[in-house]
């Protein structure tokens, strides 16, 4: 099978923090819009989420569920995450 998209082993803890890091980063080649670019995933069915006051949210991805209300940097944050 010939395969010629974006592909990484994220067999370790380090290449799956590096695969991340890729993903959120601005300067990447991958354009997670495209409709056509799919990202499969198991959430829970959940509320939107809630930004607060205090929430300061810079080069990162949040789910729905997540509550922010501080400030998140450079991460993925899963259904249900909190920041306060």
């Amino acid at each position: 099978y010939e395969f010629n998209g974006y592909w990484k082993d994220v067999g370790t803890i380090e290449s799956l923090w590096e695969a991340n890091m890729e993903y959120i980063s601005p300067e990447n080649a991958l354009d997670s819009r495209n409709r056509q670019w799919k990202i499969y995933s198991r959430n829970l069915i959940a509320p939107p989420t809630f930004l607060g006051e205090f929430a300061q949210v810079e080069d990162s991805l949040v789910v729905d569920g997540c509550y922010v209300n501080g400030t998140v940097k450079h991460s993925i944050l899963s259904t249900t995450a909190q920041v306060r």
